[in-house]
């Protein structure tokens, strides 16, 4: 079965060290902060935004149509943008799990301080206001939870 797996939280929550420690050989990383870097050589850059997102669809459905599983490294914070994806990975029969990271937003704040990362603080605010916890009856087939 192809599998699509989804990290769900907030910057600095342990989404990419988790991704480096559980992917195996034959999956893919999908990881917009990588793609930026890729498309206009920095972490984050508004102008950017649109042409980022425009090729990360476009890769994400060229991985689809190639059958690989995949690990989506991205925040993914709200229904609406995990609704796009999985709609996507529906339609080419894939099993996909959500991994959510329950990590506290403090501590996700002074891993972003300890990391020289202070830009971060008022994304990780906007970014917890706004996140809706992760549920099955969005699509998933599975669901498993990370924290601290």
């Amino acid at each position: 079965m192809k599998k699509l797996t989804m990290t769900c939280g907030l910057p600095r929550s342990g989404k990419s060290t988790w991704v480096r420690e559980n992917k195996n050989e034959n999956e893919v990383i999908l990881c917009a902060d990588e793609l930026r870097y890729l498309v206009y050589n920095q972490r984050f850059w508004t102008d950017g935004e649109p042409m980022m997102w425009a090729i990360h669809g476009v890769i994400l459905k060229m991985l689809l149509k190639q059958g690989v599983d995949i690990i989506i490294d991205e925040t993914n914070v709200t229904k609406a943008i995990r609704g796009k994806i999985i709609k996507l990975a529906k339609e080419y029969d894939y099993e996909i799990t959500g991994i959510e990271f329950n990590t506290p937003k403090e501590i996700c704040k002074e891993r972003a301080i300890k990391t020289e990362q202070k830009d971060l603080l008022e994304v990780i605010d906007r970014l917890n206001e706004i996140y809706e916890k992760i549920d099955l009856e969005e699509g998933f087939d599975y669901i498993d939870s990370y924290g601290i």
